[in-house]
């Protein structure tokens, strides 16, 4: 797939397949641990946690600030429309990678589309080559995406195949990918 079938502009409003300059992708590399009370937004009960050593941990389902690693890169919405238009917090993001961040021999099997972890995407306007890693998921509030520019969405055809193999990723099925194919594909 070339750039002009992968990609076209944004709309007004968010879409799945919209692609985000600057959002940030939190990593949690070490169990956190030590909590102190804390009060948070609508006087709800917290905890901070800044040290990673020890073992006590905050009940189930207490919300928790703690320090992560975070990498602020592209992401592309993998938040379906209907769920953009239900919730008015959370919406679900996948790391978009510069291919300059692969080494050569893994570049050519992305390009393939031969990893079942990602989805290459060709270089574009205002776009590198890069892919989408589906191991890199991560929940952002909507106004983290108000602030960030998009750049570019993913076309209808680009958008269909990003969810099929999302959908490999996670089921480890193997599917005809001609089932999933527009009605315009079919036609040609």
């Amino acid at each position: 797939m070339d750039a002009a079938t992968c990609y076209r502009d944004v709309e007004d409003v968010f879409c799945q397949g919209d692609i985000f300059e600057d959002v940030p992708h939190a990593f949690l590399k070490e169990r956190p641990t030590t909590p102190r009370p804390l009060s948070l937004a609508s006087k709800k009960a917290g905890s901070l946690i800044d040290e990673l050593s020890g073992d006590q941990f905050p009940p189930l389902e207490t919300e928790v600030i703690l320090p992560a690693h975070t990498l602020v890169a592209r992401a592309v919405l993998l938040s379906h429309g209907c769920e953009i238009d239900k919730d008015k917090k959370h919406r679900i993001v996948a790391l978009i990678r510069p291919m300059t961040s692969l080494r050569r021999e893994d570049q050519e099997h992305v390009r393939r589309n031969g990893r079942r972890a990602c989805f290459y995407l060709p270089p574009g306007e205002q776009l590198p080559e890069g892919d989408i890693d589906f191991r890199r998921i991560s929940t952002v509030c909507l106004e983290w995406l108000e602030k960030r520019k998009r750049v570019k969405s993913l076309s209808e055809i680009a958008r269909r195949k990003m969810l099929l193999a999302l959908f490999l990723f996670f089921a480890r099925l193997e599917l005809d990918d001609a089932i999933f194919e527009t009605r315009e594909e079919q036609e040609e």
